[in-house]
């Protein structure tokens, strides 16, 4: 899984984070964050697991691949997953304007 935060006119914070299968995970702390920088750890298991159960609850590959407000200077959230089968969905969502199961993502 991949999470991309982008600018927005104001001080959004942008930032990209990736999942792996094993619970690794990496965050690239951009601008407008507590802490700017890169970051590594490993997510528990539960942890991993509870994320894996709302990537299944959203029915993420029945999602449109994008979602936009009417409205500008907001950022922009882009998720990648990247499924066991390995068929691959990216969905952006300007606004963010995505449904509430994706909000939850």
């Amino acid at each position: 899984m991949a999470f991309e935060a982008d600018a927005c006119l104001g001080t959004c914070p942008i930032f990209t984070m990736t999942i792996v299968g094993d619970g690794t995970a990496h965050y690239n702390a951009k601008m407008y964050n507590d802490k700017q920088g890169t970051f590594h750890t490993i997510i528990k298991r539960s942890q991993l697991d509870s994320l894996n159960q709302l990537i299944d609850k959203s029915d993420f590959p029945s999602l449109k691949n994008e979602y936009a407000s009417d409205w500008t200077d907001q950022p922009t959230y882009t998720i990648t997953i990247k499924f066991n089968n390995g068929q691959t969905k990216t969905i952006n969502d300007y606004g963010p304007n995505g449904p509430e199961k994706l909000k939850n993502l």
